[in-house]
């Protein structure tokens, strides 16, 4: 960024969070319409846990909501047609993003971009600035290999008029800060919110992933925060130099209604080890205006035995009700479970709730998966397995249903790439895709809309 941009004076204050560094945001109210499913697809197995989506005060409990291994089997029994034929997508349209083709354009050919999220305010409203709207991704040189990027992940910008037309092209910024200036050698992703004037506070995750760089001691990751400037002029928005302990399954995490004939039991669980899966999502609570300083809290949703991997969580408020979203992979997950990668989302009656699982399972957006095969990585796929089942990953919510993700795997071709937007709708505790959105369900590429403006002119989609 220009002088008045730069971040070489920044302050950074950090707080190890051991594997985890997350953070929730609420965002704007959904549109709401049926949910689509077909249950004559269920198989038999275990009922799903009861939950009351009852409310808890969020600072003062300690009370964390239960993503139990009963939830989660629901989407094998609810959610899948074991009838499919070997590789087609054995999941409902209601919870399958649509088919990205194979052609998709590249918006970078410098670098490789993946998990992407916009410029806020402090109530996620997503920001034009003087007419500009900016985008902010993990970023790596294409001249390394597609699979190496996370040893090399920094957060870059992107940049185009707010009036733009919605198929038009984003403009690279460059990196956000200076080379060797962060706490750890990689920047993994995080949210930037617009604070007072031009003053623009980036939280992100610092680790040190493979070789740590000179000077640091390659700690575990920590959430950084840096505050710096933003400014903008008819050319364009200016320039960047801006472990765990050994524990068990409880019968609370497997959640089993009693007498449930398709129960597990504690020891079956623990004996596959599905207890070194624990994703957390937690709660912090800013002590300070400037938001420098937090307090840990107890997790708001826990997923012992079920998926290590809740990541990038967010929060949308739509009549009354708090639904958390977060992403997972299906090779996170526990053994004995099977799930897509993509979007999974619970709803309750405050940030801190007995959060019941939308869609009974949790599932909300899976790319095209024949879950009646064994789990995969992108790197090294299945033979005869969906072609698009690492399609895309690394969702981000917006206001309005709009779901933005990048391209990953394509039927073999990679994409580092901001991947057509989707929408999917909300009515109580079901979603459904909307596939009258777009071109049969998928949106403009790179769709990240602005839906309120700082100074200039915007035009608002």
């Amino acid at each position: 960024m220009p002088e008045d941009s730069n971040l070489a004076d920044r302050q950074i204050s950090r707080r190890s969070f051991g594997r985890l560094a997350a953070a929730v945001t609420a965002a704007a109210t959904l549109t709401s319409v049926s949910y689509r499913t077909d249950k004559a697809w269920a198989a038999e197995g275990p009922q799903p846990t009861p939950h009351t989506q009852q409310a808890y005060d969020p600072i003062s409990s300690d009370f964390a909501a239960k993503w139990t291994r009963a939830d989660a089997r629901q989407i094998m029994t609810q959610q899948n047609d074991e009838s499919v034929p070997r590789g087609e997508n054995s999941m409902p349209d209601s919870v399958t993003m649509p088919e990205i083709p194979k052609d998709f354009p590249v918006m970078n050919d410098e670098v490789w971009v993946w998990d992407t999220w916009s410029l806020t305010d402090e109530h996620s409203n997503q920001m034009s600035y003087k007419g500009w709207d900016v985008i902010f991704s993990l970023v790596a040189p294409r001249s390394i290999p597609f699979d190496s990027r996370h040893w090399s992940a920094k957060i870059g910008y992107f940049y185009r008029k707010s009036t733009a037309e919605l198929n038009s092209s984003w403009t690279y910024g460059g990196l956000l800060f200076p080379e060797d200036s962060s706490l750890s050698n990689t920047e993994w992703s995080g949210s930037t919110r617009l604070m007072q004037g031009n003053k623009v506070r980036v939280f992100y995750t610092a680790t040190t992933f493979g070789t740590p760089r000179p000077g640091t001691d390659g700690k575990p990751a920590v959430l950084a925060t840096v505050e710096g400037r933003i400014s903008a002029s008819d050319e364009g928005v200016g320039g960047g130099v801006l472990g765990s302990e050994e524990t068990h399954v409880t019968e609370e995490d497997l959640g089993y209604v009693d007498g449930d004939p398709f129960a597990e039991t504690v020891e079956e669980v623990n004996g596959m080890g599905a207890h070194y899966q624990r994703g957390n999502i937690v709660l912090a609570w800013a002590d300070s205006k400037d938001l420098t300083s937090w307090t840990m809290l107890p997790p708001i949703l826990t997923a012992y035995g079920v998926n290590d991997q809740t990541e990038r969580p967010q929060m949308i408020l739509q009549d009354g009700k708090y639904y958390l979203f977060t992403i997972s992979h299906q090779f996170t997950y526990a053994n004995g479970l099977r799930g897509p990668d993509g979007v999974y989302g619970f709803v309750g009656d405050g940030i801190r709730s007995d959060f019941q699982p939308l869609n009974d399972s949790g599932l909300v957006l899976g790319s095209p998966t024949d879950l009646n095969l064994p789990a995969d990585a992108p790197e090294s796929p299945t033979v005869g397995q969906n072609p698009r089942q690492f399609q895309a990953y690394s969702h981000y919510i917006q206001p309005g249903g709009l779901i933005q993700s990048f391209i990953d795997n394509v039927d073999g071709r990679r994409g580092g790439t901001l991947s057509p937007t989707v929408k999917v709708n909300i009515s109580g505790e079901t979603t459904a895709v909307d596939y009258s959105f777009g071109d049969n369900g998928l949106g403009p590429y790179a769709y990240i809309p602005t839906n309120k403006r700082k100074g200039g002119v915007g035009h608002y989609k």
